[in-house]
């Protein structure tokens, strides 16, 4: 991965300034480098570690929903591995539609920096609906709802979703505390204003 950022940032060097890099072409491609590991690992990281704590978050999320219905869901493995294959190929259809559109907004940014100041609020906004979508498809997953109805629902409850998605994402930025009680505070979120039926 490396060598291929090296590669990038000689071509984007050379498109800027031209030539050989020198004094000012190392400063400049550190700053590359620095902001392509950035947004490898916030941009992607993130949304893959959501998917992997999939079957976590998902147990944590029946057991909100079972205190708030009153109910006691039994344990079942099929059901447990058939909520895993649910998640999955949601939270991959997610960054799917999530990471083109982050790279463009980041593109944009990195080539027309005027606007750049935009296309960070415009990130900031995109993956919050895409960690609201997460958090209340947990939700409805306890309902019995299919990816296609989770989707019109979520839609159909934006503001909740997007509400969610960027507390959530506000509480990212906390080292270590953000990653420990968000998730947990955006389930409880999704559960707690959701009409529960």
């Amino acid at each position: 991965m490396s060598s291929n950022i090296d590669e990038i940032n000689n071509v984007i060097y050379g498109y800027l300034i031209g030539g050989e890099p020198g004094e000012l072409g190392y400063w400049l491609l550190l700053v590359i480098k620095l902001i392509a590991y950035t947004f490898t690992l916030y941009y992607v990281y993130q949304p893959l570690s959501l998917i992997f704590l999939a079957p976590l978050f998902s147990i944590l999320s029946e057991n909100v929903q079972d205190c708030l219905s009153n109910n006691e869901t039994v344990f079942s493995f099929a059901r447990f591995w058939s909520d895993l294959k649910r998640g999955l190929k949601i939270g991959l259809r997610n960054v799917m539609i999530q990471l083109p559109i982050l790279i463009i907004l980041f593109i944009v940014g990195v080539f027309i920096p005027f606007i750049s100041p935009f296309t960070m609020i415009a990130s900031f906004f995109v993956t919050s609906y895409f960690y609201g979508f997460t958090m209340v498809d947990y939700r409805n997953e306890y309902y019995r709802l299919n990816p296609s109805e989770s989707r019109d629902y979520v839609n159909s409850n934006f503001i909740q979703s997007m509400t969610i998605g960027a507390v959530f994402n506000f509480l990212l930025y906390i080292p270590v505390l953000g990653t420990v009680f968000g998730p947990a505070y955006a389930l409880v979120a999704a559960a707690l204003t959701s009409d529960n039926k």
